[in-house]
């Protein structure tokens, strides 16, 4: 008999249930002697009775708590291991879903801009939650050419790498180059040959580009270089003799205004130079 009772003591339901039903039966007797000690002020009857109903609740709440207390332990840490583990698992989708919803506020890029990020190129050819398609582009040899390759890119790589918007540069660019020459030609001669080529070739579009430019400064705000073509004259570590060009042209044609330079340059050299030292 007494094994018995020791078990029900034990019992967290029996002793939930004795918890309540004595928290209960105080809190009645309690409201009870109120009316009577009240019963001619019913506002401090409601007030007395509304006090011992919320204080009787938190009585409840802590003791049912103080008897469950492993058990609520132990599922919340349960809980918590599942949503840290839920969280792990997916926090590259969040971060893309994230990014997405930013990019939708924000309004960085849009289907048929060229960007770069994280040093790669391309243009915007689609965009979802969670990737965003580019046709990748060759920019850093200068050629601004499609490669033919697509690329996808996690969303969360917009706001976690370094992003540049190129969309100006699809229709021009301040495009940048320069030659080495080994040889003692007349650098000043040299260079005052090839800035009349560069000029001569840029002539046809440089009231269109510098509108362009113009207009570019003044949406974006920012001052872009290239109001006049540039032919800088350095040296190398070596010594050597380099020719730096700038200027501002359009994008498909600053490959083929590289190549009349260097032609102009090397056809310039070989006339100001003996045969034998101009290569």
């Amino acid at each position: 008999m007494l094994e018995y009772l020791s078990q029900l003591s034990q019992s967290k339901l029996i002793l939930s249930a004795g918890v309540l039903l004595l928290l209960l039966i105080v809190r009645r007797s309690l409201t009870a002697s109120a009316h009577r000690r009240f019963k001619n002020d019913n506002e401090r009857k409601r007030r007395w009775s509304s006090g011992i109903k919320n204080i009787s609740s938190l009585l409840m709440m802590v003791g049912l708590a103080s008897v469950w207390f492993d058990e609520i332990q132990n599922f919340a840490i349960s809980i918590a291991a599942f949503v840290v583990a839920i969280v792990l698992a997916t926090r590259e989708y969040i971060q893309c879903l994230l990014a997405s919803l930013y990019q939708a506020t924000a309004r960085q890029y849009r289907v048929g801009d060229w960007v770069e990020v994280d040093g790669v190129a391309g243009e915007v050819a689609n965009t979802d939650w969670i990737t965003t398609s580019l046709y990748e582009l060759s920019i850093n040899c200068g050629k601004y050419q499609f490669t033919g390759r697509t690329l996808i890119i996690p969303n969360n790589l917009f706001i976690t790498r370094s992003f540049t918007n190129l969309n100006y540069m699809r229709r021009y660019v301040n495009h940048s180059f320069y030659l080495v020459s080994d040889k003692n030609e007349d650098a000043l001669s040299m260079q005052a040959h090839l800035q009349n080529k560069l000029d001569e070739s840029c002539a046809d579009f440089r009231e269109t580009a510098d509108r362009y430019r113009s207009m570019i400064e003044r949406k974006l705000e920012i001052t872009i270089p290239g109001e006049k073509n540039k032919v800088q004259i350095t040296t190398t570590d070596l010594g050597h003799i380099k020719y730096s060009f700038s200027f501002f042209c359009p994008t498909e044609q600053a490959k083929e205004i590289e190549q009349l330079v260097t032609l102009a340059f090397f056809t310039y050299r070989a006339n100001l130079l003996p045969v034998e030292q101009s290569f």
